[in-house]
């Protein structure tokens, strides 16, 4: 038996000895440890537990910390199981915890309007063990002046190892951080945006669920974006289209045998900050034996652009990297155009050069490997033939749409009429909009 399995144990044995010594067989019973008439007080509940649970098998074990965390609402059973899975059990990891905590500890002011014993109530914190016994006295409210001189919020959280708590628990703590009766809306947006700056690396987010007076009551959900990775990322095709074979189907790994000249590849793997314009400058400079600075920025830039045919489509990608590069510096996220979605050179030799229009879309952000946003710019060719309105067009268009939401992409589509020089507040309200909503911005 593996040393993890017998911290589970451990802890599953610390958890129920916390029974009455009559409720012992009831308790061995209900987990089917054994009828427990052999258990005889004043007798160590733990030891005798504990040897019931080494007779066990592992998944036994694994199945039972399980229902232990589940009728108990055990962090320690919790934790033990975290470290057998390595860390894996918890949807929100340790690492994105701790990071998260010392974000909120440097803002303060955690529990909002409320007074420490009331947040601490709202959380059903006060069920947390104390390490220290001011913590124990302040939590059962046997606290003094001179305790609360001593202590502070902040202190009560680190002490009690809130970091190790199960995720119910610490989305519970979270989600109070930002409810109305904690502060207003207006003073909850800086919450949020920090809070769901972290969770998106687990792919969790902080969503408005209902209201209270017309204020939003925020839970925490997993995000319904893409379970995969990004593992082909083709694009910026300026000439003859690719053409693609499987170079190894186990591997999912393909092999651009033609063309290969006319469009980009970006080979390396997407950060949990999804692909940012420094990650994508950073690669052409190594892609070109160039250094990384602003001429091979501006080189790139130039080269992207020159993918696009469409002026509107110019006028997007011109303004969004006129304006945010600036705004967001080193944390712009790279505005890719031209990027291939689907591969079907059987469809083209079908249907036409027309049926391009289903396999590239127009420009695609990586804000994470689950999080990606399609941006499509609709030109009259989409919805018409020869300048004729085609509801047979625009059925292709929408359906492919609903493909790709199914698929977990955010679609976002403008008229290319919407896109002029003299019309970039449209483009600007747009992004700001969806990096605000995505917690790029605050």
């Amino acid at each position: 038996m593996s040393k993890k399995t017998e911290n589970i144990i451990e802890s599953i044995a610390t958890v129920l000895s916390s029974e009455k010594a009559y409720r012992i067989p009831a308790v061995c019973n209900k987990y089917n440890l054994g009828n427990g008439e052999d258990y005889s007080s004043p007798g160590s509940k733990y030891k005798y537990i504990e040897s019931l649970l080494f007779e066990k098998n592992a998944d036994y074990i694994i199945n039972l910390a399980k229902q232990i965390i589940e009728d108990y609402r055990s962090d320690f059973v919790g934790k033990a199981l975290n470290h057998y899975f390595d860390g894996k059990y918890y949807k929100l990891s340790e690492l994105t915890r701790k990071d998260l905590l010392s974000e909120l500890y440097e803002i303060g002011n955690i529990n909002g309007k409320l007074s420490i014993d009331e947040f601490l109530e709202k959380c059903e914190l006060k069920y947390i063990k104390p390490t220290e016994n001011i913590l124990f006295n302040y939590i059962l409210g046997n606290k003094s002046d001179e305790t609360e001189k001593q202590i502070n919020l902040n202190e009560l959280l680190r002490n009690s190892n809130i970091h190790e708590s199960l995720d119910e628990k610490f989305f519970q703590f979270l989600e109070q951080i930002v409810h109305p009766y904690v502060r207003t809306n207006e003073d909850s947006k800086q919450y949020v945006s920090l809070i769901n700056g972290h969770l998106k690396k687990d792919n969790l987010q902080l969503h408005p669920a209902s209201e209270i007076s017309g204020e939003p009551v925020y839970k925490i959900h997993k995000n319904s974006g893409i379970q995969d990775s990004v593992k082909n990322l083709i694009f910026a095709a300026n000439g003859y289209k690719p053409e693609i074979v499987l170079d190894d189907a186990l591997s999912n790994r393909i092999k651009i045998v033609k063309n290969s000249d006319y469009c980009l590849v970006y080979d390396k793997p997407i950060k949990n900050t999804g692909l940012l314009w420094v990650d994508l400058v950073e690669w052409w400079a190594e892609l070109n034996k160039k250094e990384r600075n602003k001429d091979t920025a501006k080189e790139l830039n130039e080269r992207l652009l020159n993918s696009l045919d469409s002026k509107p489509e110019q006028i997007l990608f011109k303004t969004y990297y006129k304006i945010y590069s600036q705004e967001l510096n080193r944390k712009l996220p790279a505005l890719i155009p031209q990027v291939y979605l689907h591969y079907d050179p059987y469809s083209i030799k079908k249907y036409g050069i027309q049926y391009l229009l289903r396999q590239r879309m127009d420009f695609l952000f990586v804000l994470s490997n689950s999080t990606r946003i399609v941006i499509e710019v609709d030109g009259k060719q989409h919805y018409s033939d020869d300048n004729t309105s085609s509801p047979k067009k625009y059925a292709e268009m929408v359906s492919l749409d609903r493909d790709l939401k199914l698929l977990g992409y955010e679609v976002y589509r403008f008229g290319g009429y919407e896109l002029t020089e003299s019309n970039e507040r449209i483009i600007i309200d747009f992004f700001d909009k969806l990096f605000k909503k995505h917690g790029i911005i605050k």
